[in-house]
């Protein structure tokens, strides 16, 4: 299966720890969509989303990833398929200009929440995801223009996880 990763999962090393057979096809774009953070997240911080704009001007980039079939039930499971998200067939335009179709996770309408902030560590992942992969600057400087805010759960198993992960993605050469 094509899956088409907007946030988090763009960093490598997040995907494969939640998706151990995922590999990496390039970068994708869709056009009428914009990334936000404002999906509501079970720890009450926001988590991003790709926002119908209707405008074509509008371009989302992220990362095509091939994900092996007996390995999408993990990919529901870690994404929260059911619990905010949807999983959904889009067309992203590959590297290469091909249209392709694939999947993704987006916000269902009731777990959006504009005036949520993500957490600083999720920020982080996105951020480091988004260079891991020289995705344009300019869409990069947008997204590190995101204000997020600190955890007041330092503790909190989701944020030593994503710690743990963004130390191994700086080690990487």
């Amino acid at each position: 299966m094509k899956y088409f990763a907007y946030g988090s999962n763009m960093l490598r090393e997040r995907l494969l720890k939640r998706v151990p057979g995922a590999t990496v096809i390039g970068l994708a774009s869709v056009r009428g969509r914009e990334l936000r953070f404002h999906k509501r997240s079970s720890d009450g911080s926001a988590k991003c989303d790709l926002a119908t704009t209707q405008r074509d001007s509008d371009q989302a980039w992220g990362v095509l990833f091939e994900i092996p079939e007996d390995q999408i039930t993990a990919l529901d499971d870690a994404e929260g398929l059911g619990k905010g998200y949807a999983r959904t067939a889009i067309q992203v335009r590959a590297g290469d200009g091909q249209a392709v179709e694939s999947t993704v996770y987006l916000a269902t309408p009731e777990a959006v929440a504009p005036a949520l902030q993500p957490y600083d560590w999720y920020h982080s992942l996105v951020v480091m995801g988004a260079r891991q992969n020289n995705l344009p600057a300019g869409y990069i400087a947008a997204i590190e223009a995101a204000h997020s805010i600190p955890d007041p759960m330092l503790r909190r198993k989701t944020r030593l996880e994503a710690l743990e992960v963004l130390a191994a993605a700086a080690r990487q050469p």
